[in-house]
C-alpha cells in the first residue's frame, strides 16, 4: 500500500462539505478505473484501490486534539512474485487521473455518489449505517456539524453540479502528491524479488 498523512478538516461548512464531496469524486473515478484494469484480460493485479478514512488517528496539539486523515493506495497482486508490479501499475493509474480526468468520468461519479446517498436515505430505518455513526464520532470528538440526512443528500445534489474535472484532478494530485509518500508492502512470506523502499514511479 502507498499512503500518505495528513491533517484532517471537518466539513463545517458548505465549503467543506463540497471539498468532501469532491474527494469523494476523486475516489470513485480511480477506483473505476482500477477495477476496470483488474477485469482486464492480462490484469496487473486482482483488486486495488484508494480511499480516505477521516480520521484514522487523533494526537494531541498546542490548540487541543487533531485528527489525521490517511489517503491510501493499495493493490492485492496476482502472486508473491508480482507485488511491485501491481503496486505500479495501481500507481500509473493515479499518476494518469492526476493529469486526465473526462466529463463522461465526471458523469458516472456524480450519479453513482447521489444515488447511493439517495439509497442511505430510504433505507435508514432498515439498514445499519456505519457512515452515520462515523458521522456522529466526529460531532462528538472533532465538533463537526451534524447534517441531516434529507438536507444532504439535497445540498449533494445541487453541489455536485458545480464540481469540475480540475477539481477532481486537484483532489486527486492532493490525496496522491508527487512526494512525502510511505510505502509499506505486507505479503504472507516474502516476495521473491521484491526490493526495499519501493520507489513509486514518476
Amino acid at each position: 500500500a502507498i499512503s500518505v498523512a495528513k491533517r484532517y478538516e471537518a466539513a463545517t461548512t458548505v465549503g467543506g462539505f463540497r471539498r468532501w464531496l469532491v474527494g469523494d469524486v476523486a475516489q470513485n473515478v480511480v477506483n473505476r478505473q482500477l477495477a476496470k484494469l483488474a477485469m482486464a484480460s492480462a490484469p496487473p493485479f486482482s483488486s486495488a484501490s484508494v480511499g480516505a478514512q477521516p480520521p484514522v488517528a487523533l494526537r494531541r496539539v498546542a490548540d487541543g486534539i487533531q485528527g489525521v486523515t490517511v489517503s491510501m493506495l493499495s493493490a492485492v497482486p496476482l502472486a508473491h512474485d508480482r507485488v511491485a508490479d501491481a503496486l505500479r501499475s495501481a500507481w500509473r493509474v493515479v499518476v494518469e487521473k492526476r493529469d486526465r480526468v473526462t466529463e463522461d468520468e465526471l458523469r458516472m461519479a456524480r450519479r453513482e455518489i447521489l444515488g447511493d446517498l439517495q439509497t442511505q436515505w430510504k433505507e435508514r430505518d432498515q439498514t445499519e449505517s456505519s457512515s452515520l455513526a462515523d458521522e456522529a464520532r466526529d460531532h462528538f470528538l472533532l465538533a463537526a456539524p451534524y447534517v441531516d440526512d434529507r438536507d444532504e443528500v439535497a445540498l449533494a445534489a445541487a453541489l455536485l453540479q458545480t464540481v469540475t474535472v480540475e477539481d477532481v484532478r486537484e483532489a486527486i494530485a492532493a490525496m496522491f502528491p508527487a512526494e512525502n509518500l510511505d510505502a509499506v508492502v505486507a505479503a504472507t512470506r516474502p516476495a521473491p524479488g521484491f526490493r526495499w523502499p519501493w520507489q513509486a514511479p514518476s
